[in-house]
């Protein structure tokens, strides 16, 4: 229902922006709660799965120019995503004016989403406290570089047709690749491994600024823990309390 619900929505959408009619239907439409247990997207990777994926993206087999050139653009997502845990709605709508080299940051105040006039367009971030300065290391900074000079146009990811970089497009390309590895990997599990990592060394709060979470608990949700971290945890606690 939730399926069909999220389709009704876009057609409602679309038709606005034909003009055919002023109002979204299914925006008043209650649904009602399920009684199926939620199963969690996976949302574990490894940098190996990732390194694999850019790989992959690198030397598939190309039939033109445009693919050739869609999918490079498609590695420097990724690999931004894995120095910064920015979303990729961010990523997309990156410009050179949003990397400042001299003080090191990336400023982040928009998005690539969809309002009632455009279906792909800039869009403002999620929450206010998504709008924020990322700070960048020296191997970001140098896959920076690399980026605006590939790029075509000053809105670095911007695909070979002139139309912006968006999920539809990049969750297909994931697929494909991934069904060749046979591997599992979405484009969200990068935010989650930068908030594991920078978990282990900074603080929750610092965590929050950096992914421009609304709050702390946020921040915690996306630090997963793995089966031998719980196991190591239960045993420590076990020599230390019980023994």
């Amino acid at each position: 229902m939730r399926r069909l619900h999220y389709i009704w929505k876009k057609f409602f959408r679309a038709a606005i922006i034909d003009d055919v009619i002023k109002t979204n239907y299914a925006d008043v439409i209650q649904l009602p709660q399920s009684k199926q247990p939620i199963f969690k997207i996976q949302s574990e990777t490894d940098i190996e799965t990732v390194l694999n994926v850019i790989h992959e993206l690198e030397n598939r087999a190309r039939t033109n120019q445009c693919d050739a050139y869609n999918n490079k653009l498609m590695t420097y997502a990724i690999k931004i995503m894995l120095h910064t845990g920015m979303r990729p709605s961010e990523v997309y709508a990156l410009t050179t004016k949003d990397i400042d080299f001299k003080a090191k940051v990336i400023h982040i105040y928009k998005r690539i989403g969809s309002d009632y006039n455009e279906l792909v367009t800039t869009d403002t971030p999620k929450t206010p406290n998504s709008i924020r300065d990322i700070p960048k290391g020296p191997d970001l900074e140098a896959i920076l570089h690399e980026l605006i000079d590939y790029a075509k146009t000053d809105e670095l990811f911007r695909l070979w047709n002139g139309k912006y970089m968006e999920h539809n497009y990049t969750g297909t390309l994931i697929r494909n690749v991934c069904k060749k590895l046979g591997c599992k990997f979405h484009m969200y599990q990068l935010r989650h491994l930068l908030s594991r990592e920078i978990g282990k060394v900074a603080s929750s709060r610092t965590l929050m600024d950096l992914m421009g979470h609304a709050s702390i608990n946020q921040s915690v949700y996306y630090q997963w823990s793995t089966p031998e971290e719980k196991r190591k945890a239960i045993m420590d606690r076990d020599k230390k309390f019980l023994n």
